[in-house]
């Protein structure tokens, strides 16, 4: 009796040819059916000058609506849209970041502590 045709897709790396590969299993018989190249690791600030630019033109009305888009909680789309707080330099670098270890260096939540220590140097600067 014969087999059913089945198929399972593989997903593996192959580091020498720099990208990710998919193959459809029939058994005993490998066949590639698609190549991805990665998705380009980007800072997260890249998102927020995008919602931000979504919110300029009128795509969207709100935070809370690109929080449903998302899939986000609104606290976390403010948390992001917080890093355009940061100074333009600050920003600029950000933005240029393309190196994994770099990204996760400068993470969002370790740069929200840096703006929560400008604000207090602000509010101690308002008060003497």
């Amino acid at each position: 009796m014969a087999r059913p045709f089945q198929t399972e897709p593989l997903f593996f790396w192959l580091p020498e040819a720099n990208d990710l590969r998919t193959i459809s299993l029939d058994y005993d018989r490998f066949e590639y059916i698609e190549v991805k190249e990665p998705e380009k690791i980007k800072h997260i600030i890249h998102k927020a000058v995008k919602w931000k630019k979504m919110l300029n033109d009128g795509v969207v009305n709100s935070m809370s609506e690109i929080a449903r888009m998302e899939g986000l909680t609104r606290a976390r789309v403010t948390q992001i849209m917080n890093l355009l707080k940061l100074p333009g330099e600050m920003q600029k670098f950000l933005l240029k970041l393309d190196d994994p270890r770099a990204i996760r260096k400068f993470s969002e939540r370790k740069l929200r502590n840096k703006q929560k220590v400008k604000i207090n140097s602000k509010q101690n600067k308002n008060q003497l």
